[in-house]
């Protein structure tokens, strides 16, 4: 083949962009950026696929996802709780993975737990021991199982209170968890120095007058669901009448 025959397939080809290619000093790895990179691709994928959604467990205390984060924190160790003795029974927060199912429930129950109230999102408050404990945690349908903690049991506003420590008297309004034993919780008042005021005539709930310093003791006790102020309002004569029947 000729020299002037392949000049003219040479100018041919660069015309018809066949060789394009620029020459450069950098190595061609260089010139690849990160969305290129199957590798990088696929770990961003698999972030994405992977990560659960949040699901928070919703206290008056404040919300927390339990997987995610400690929980609420309070001003004194006192109103949290490590665990419970091995032989000893205990309440607990229960959380499931999702919308909950009757069987998930027979299942927990079957375990040896009683169920109490709903908590958002997907959890209850349950009391087990903790062999039972240990036996629920483990299930698939469980999220998280932890301690029913003293500070949670408290209201938001007596938290706050209770920080000064105070020797003065302050009436509150305390519920127990149903099938507890009501005198023995009354003899643990009165050993706070607790005054009884009355009785509800469902047994769940005592209106006493304690020591501000005390409450803390108080929400230590095995049983005691919920502590708050007594709400301070005035009422006409018929409403008070039908106020006091409620209770």
């Amino acid at each position: 083949m000729s020299r002037k025959l392949v000049g003219l397939i040479l100018i041919f080809a660069q015309t018809a962009g066949l060789f394009s290619c620029q020459i450069t000093d950098q190595p061609l790895e260089s010139h690849k950026v990160d969305g290129d990179n199957p590798e990088i691709q696929l770990q961003n994928s698999e972030t994405t696929i992977d990560k659960e959604p949040s699901i928070p467990i919703q206290l008056s205390v404040g919300s927390f996802d339990p997987l995610l984060s400690n929980g609420p924190t309070f001003h004194s160790h006192e109103l949290m709780l490590q665990n419970y003795s091995e032989d000893k029974v205990g309440y607990y927060i229960l959380q499931f993975k999702g919308p909950v199912l009757q069987k998930w429930k027979d299942n927990v129950a079957a375990a040896g737990a009683s169920f109490f109230d709903y908590i958002p999102k997907f959890a209850f408050l349950v009391k087990m021991n903790s062999k039972t404990y240990k036996t629920i945690k483990e299930m698939e349908a469980v999220r998280w199982v932890g301690i029913y903690q003293p500070g949670y049991r408290i209201a938001p506003d007596l938290l706050v209170a209770i920080q000064k420590e105070e020797n003065r008297r302050i009436n509150l309004i305390v519920s127990f968890f149903r099938g507890e034993n009501v005198s023995y919780l009354i003899t643990e008042i009165k050993h706070l120095g607790g005054e009884i005021l009355s009785v509800s005539k469902t047994k769940q709930k005592l209106r006493l007058k304690i020591p501000i310093n005390k409450i803390i003791a108080l929400s230590r006790r095995n049983g005691i669901k919920y502590i708050e102020k007594i709400p301070t309002f005035k009422l006409s004569p018929a409403i008070s009448q039908k106020g006091a029947e409620l209770w």
